[in-house]
């Protein structure tokens, strides 16, 4: 309903954590931002609080792909081919790290239960 200088309208701004190229996750309540050398940080989406602060999954390298979730979960797949599984939640709490071998620049998708991930060479799917 605002018009003109919409600026007295924004609830809260960051500048933390920003990722340079994926877009960040909306996610349970939470907004979540992958930089580049593997480091997360999330916001709760009414205040702004900062939830996560720049933790690091463990796995260096470029993230392009966007950030996906499902049943709990995030999936962060770096450039160099890594999959970083990790819980949604308050702290950082990573489930798995899965080397795929090539390199990885498109998002992966989520439908009926299966992982979807674009490499370099190959299709994968993950799931029942």
């Amino acid at each position: 309903g605002a018009s003109g200088d919409a600026s007295s309208h924004v609830a809260w701004k960051a500048n933390r954590g920003i990722g340079e190229m994926p877009s960040p996750l909306l996610y349970r309540s939470r907004l979540y931002f992958v930089r580049n050398g593997g480091m997360v940080t999330s916001y709760e989406t009414g205040t702004g609080k900062v939830v996560l602060d720049r933790v690091r999954l463990g796995q260096l390298g470029l993230y392009v792909s966007s950030l996906v979730a499902a049943d709990g979960r995030i999936y962060a797949a770096s450039e160099s081919g890594t999959i970083v599984v990790f819980r949604a939640g308050d702290s950082l709490d990573v489930l798995a790290r899965n080397d795929l071998g090539e390199s990885i620049t498109a998002t992966p998708a989520i439908a009926r239960h299966k992982l979807y991930v674009r490499t370099a060479k190959h299709m994968w799917a993950f799931g029942d």
